[in-house]
């Protein structure tokens, strides 16, 4: 039980980053894009997305263009690391609840 509490820990700590990331990425994108483009990067989800459409770009600035793709990766390998976690804590959970059943004897609900 303490390693689910734990990893809770964990994926909560996780997603505080997320969004210190994905605050850095917006700092950075501010230079780069325009207002219409920006919104377009950014879904309703709050999720970074690769868009179909050519972006107007403000700045060429290579730097600032390489500092935003590293965000970029950074947030997706964020998000895959997240996805894994909270999977693995819903396997656990299961499994706890299972024990937790067969120990007290109690009816599947």
């Amino acid at each position: 039980m303490v390693d689910y509490y734990r990893a809770v820990e964990t994926i909560q700590f996780l997603l505080d980053d997320g969004i210190v990331n994905k605050r850095l990425l917006r700092e950075k994108y501010m230079p780069l894009l325009n207002a219409e483009s920006f919104a377009k990067v950014v879904d309703s989800t709050n999720q970074v997305i690769n868009v179909p459409e050519l972006l107007y770009l403000r700045s060429a600035n290579p730097e600032v263009i390489n500092e935003c793709l590293i965000e970029i990766d950074r947030i997706k390998a964020l998000n895959l690391a997240l996805a894994n976690g909270i999977q693995r804590l819903k396997e656990r959970a299961g499994r706890i609840k299972a024990f937790i059943k067969n120990e007290y004897r109690l009816k599947n609900e």
